[in-house]
């Protein structure tokens, strides 16, 4: 995430005089003249992007250059701090570094994407503008010497299209600030590794449209980005982790919130007419389906979500010739009626875009099970989702807090199944 602020430390000075100086030259070479006004919002375009390259892992970055992320000012926790950053001068700044060899630009794209890893259908940047820093300018970052410290934008509420909003925090967000504060304070002098990678894992959430919808926890440092098994590598404090997490998340937390027993796995359909598909292939599609079931808002956007997901992750003509399923197509149509009939308990909830919603219930969960490993055993816990990461010495404490937390939120524990990833 590209954050459009260009308040930065003292220690940024040098840097920002030595990048914005080339710029102020090459304006000079071209004809051109800046007034004081447009040399400060140089500057700044040129301090916003060094504090995001700093923050990042100090070889490449993502960075938006669209116009309409540039309109408002800086949002710090639903607050317009007033502090813009310029469109025209990131765009001259990331132009010149360019050609002057100082990084290497691949330019990226936005649509309407639906993200099987996070069940999202939203408009976004699907080919981010990736920035890869040359030697040159891996240089110019390395010789800012930057203390970690506590981030100060935890919570950010987005629109339809992305964009950052204003908001006026209620008495559940002000009780999510306070938690992610805490665990950032708690972390910053933590040491996270994974195969010799440090990782900055202070918290931040997000939330869509309203303060009730979504609330995912991400990383500054994002480990969920890693695979599980790279997760399976990570060290807290030089000790080995464990990792946990619930399954049938999203389903079995609808089955309790109406007090329902959900007694098998959510996402079997095999049998019947579906009984000559392989069944790990046949669990994997349903599973997709019947999150984006809960997340699209008719069963035609699921359809199309799902066949997208088909053709990216199979090669259905070699499943067919292996002899792991019967024709040279996935029925989606009946996988969805067989879900719907499978689920009718929860069937009110299918099509109606309420994934937000849920979402908003699981994120609880888990931010329950954070701070009260955090608070009663001082231990750090790192979620990814629904999956929850810990050294190994507290799992049997880690279990406990899962369940606890499952039981506290949804009401009805029968559901809770809490399960070791290797």
């Amino acid at each position: 995430m590209y954050e459009l602020d260009y308040k930065v430390p003292k220690v940024f000075n040098k840097v920002t005089d030595t990048v914005s100086n080339l710029l102020f030259k090459d304006y000079r070479e071209k004809g051109y003249q800046l007034n004081k006004s447009r040399r400060l919002l140089l500057r700044q375009a040129v301090q916003c992007f060094l504090l995001n390259a700093k923050n990042g892992n100090g070889k490449a970055m993502a960075i938006t250059l669209d116009r309409r992320h540039y309109s408002k000012g800086y949002i710090l926790n639903g607050k317009d701090t007033g502090r813009k950053v310029s469109h025209r001068y990131t765009r001259d700044l990331v132009d010149y570094l360019d050609q002057s060899n100082y990084i290497d630009m691949v330019l990226g794209k936005r649509e309407l994407e639906y993200n099987a890893k996070t069940n999202s259908i939203i408009y976004v940047d699907s080919l981010p503008t990736i920035i890869v820093f040359k030697p040159t300018m891996v240089e110019l970052i390395k010789s800012i010497v930057l203390k970690r410290t506590p981030l100060k934008n935890v919570v950010v509420l987005r629109d339809k299209q992305a964009m950052p909003m204003t908001f006026r925090a209620d008495t559940v967000t002000r009780g999510a600030m306070r938690f992610l504060n805490a665990f950032n304070n708690f972390s910053i002098d933590k040491m996270v590794q994974c195969k010799g990678r440090e990782y900055n894992v202070q918290m931040y959430k997000v939330m869509n449209m309203k303060l009730t919808i979504g609330g995912r926890t991400y990383m500054k440092d994002s480990i969920q980005n890693l695979s599980g098994e790279d997760r399976s590598h990570l060290m807290i404090e030089g000790k080995e982790t464990a990792r946990y997490d619930y399954k049938g998340f999203e389903p079995s937390i609808l089955y309790s919130l109406k007090g329902v027993k959900l007694e098998d796995d959510p996402y079997d359909i095999s049998g019947g007419n579906l009984s000559k598909y392989d069944c790990r292939i046949l669990r994997d599609i349903a599973k997709q389906c019947l999150l984006v079931m809960l997340n699209a808002e008719s069963k035609s956007q699921t359809a199309y979500c799902i066949n997208s997901y088909i053709k990216e992750n199979y090669n259905v003509k070699d499943l067919h010739e292996k002899g792991l399923i019967p024709s040279k197509s996935i029925p989606v149509g009946e996988i969805l009626l067989t879900l719907e009939l499978k689920h009718k308990t929860i069937s009110d909830s299918f099509y109606r875009g309420t994934w937000g919603e849920l979402q908003y219930i699981g994120a609880r969960i888990v931010d329950g099970v954070v701070e009260t490993m955090m608070q009663q055993y001082d231990t750090l816990v790192l979620q990814v989702f629904d999956e929850c990461i810990v050294d190994k010495d507290f799992e049997e404490e880690l279990i406990q807090a899962m369940f606890d937390s499952y039981a506290n939120i949804t009401g009805f524990p029968q559901n809770c199944k809490i399960v070791k990833e290797n």
